[in-house]
């Protein structure tokens, strides 16, 4: 019996996309640098639309947040120009989602979600000299307000567990 002509034509969808999973035996909530952005790379194997972005803190956070997206363009790979982020927006106790400022369209590769705070908030993490499969970065400058179009980076122990949110995904 054979299948459908409709059957896997377009690939199976993600819910949502996020950095490996097998790290959770190192994810906690911890304080991260204020004004430094992180970076967590993702495959993406589907086209998606990403229109919100999400991140968990403890406590009482008291600064604000600019989440994005970054193609890999940069050296060896690395976050290069940034597609779409949230722009600075004050955070939350919480589950903390975000609007893009416009939705983002992506096709199959490699991308970079960023997150970056301006006040050394608690936030959840995965903290391992060997973060997985994935690799993680951080931005070299420490005075960060907002995502810039592009951001220098340097290897980094740390990755915030942000998520970017898919339409027609979880909500």
């Amino acid at each position: 019996m054979g299948y459908s002509t409709t059957v896997d034509t377009g690939g199976i969808v993600p819910q949502m996309l996020a950095p490996d999973a097998g790290d959770a035996a190192n994810l906690g909530a911890g304080a991260l640098t204020a004004g430094v952005a992180y970076f967590s790379s993702v495959l993406v194997f589907s086209p998606c639309t990403v229109t919100k972005m999400r991140c968990q803190f403890s406590g009482a956070p008291t600064g604000n947040i600019d989440m994005g997206i970054f193609d890999s363009t940069g050296t060896n790979g690395g976050p290069g120009n940034m597609l779409a982020h949230t722009g600075a927006i004050l955070s939350a106790t919480g589950v903390f989602t975000q609007n893009l400022t416009a939705n983002l369209a992506l096709s199959p590769g490699l991308y970079w979600l960023a997150w970056l705070d301006t006040v050394a908030d608690t936030v959840f993490r995965v903290a391992a000299t060997n973060i997985g499969g994935n690799p993680s970065v951080r931005s070299s400058a420490t005075n960060l307000t907002v995502l810039a179009s592009s951001i220098a980076v340097v290897n980094t122990g740390n990755r915030v567990a942000v998520v970017g949110m898919l339409s027609g995904g979880y909500t």
